[in-house]
């Protein structure tokens, strides 16, 4: 269902207390949202690990799951990921040396068709460990 307006979300600081904890959201009912993110890493040896996860070994595919709040919106979601990602900047750029996928994927269900902005911040995370970036969209009904 698309609103005529726009809804806000409000989450509050983990960290911090009072009014000025609560940070709003602003958002509609067509705002993309990330279903799922991860970066896939495939090499021959065990350099991905521990921050990776060795999901099939036959093929050297390592997996690390990106953590994001499902009910944010878009723009809140990117900023956590390459939050997560700017935390691990040292470990994940020495991976690009020696993979021969290094890819952050992230799948989006979208009512209509809407820009997906990169943000500065994550795109020069994936120029600085030598990833690639590939975005998924998906409807979020299916077509009758």
């Amino acid at each position: 269902m698309n609103y005529p307006f726009p809804l806000i979300e409000a989450e509050q600081s983990a960290d911090a207390k009072g009014p000025s904890a609560i940070q709003f959201h602003s958002m509609t009912a067509r705002d993309p949202r990330i279903v799922n993110a991860l970066i896939r890493c495939t090499r021959g040896d065990r350099a991905a690990g521990p921050l990776f996860e060795l999901v099939r070994e036959d093929l050297g595919l390592w997996v690390l799951e990106l953590g994001y709040e499902r009910r944010q919106a878009w723009s809140r979601q990117i900023e956590l990921i390459a939050d997560h990602l700017g935390h691990n900047r040292a470990k994940l750029a020495t991976l690009k040396d020696g993979s021969t996928d290094y890819t952050l994927h992230i799948s989006v269900q979208t009512d209509d068709t809407l820009p997906l902005r990169i943000p500065n911040k994550l795109a020069g995370l994936a120029c600085e460990c030598g990833f690639e970036i590939e975005i998924y969209a998906e409807p979020n009904h299916a077509s009758p």
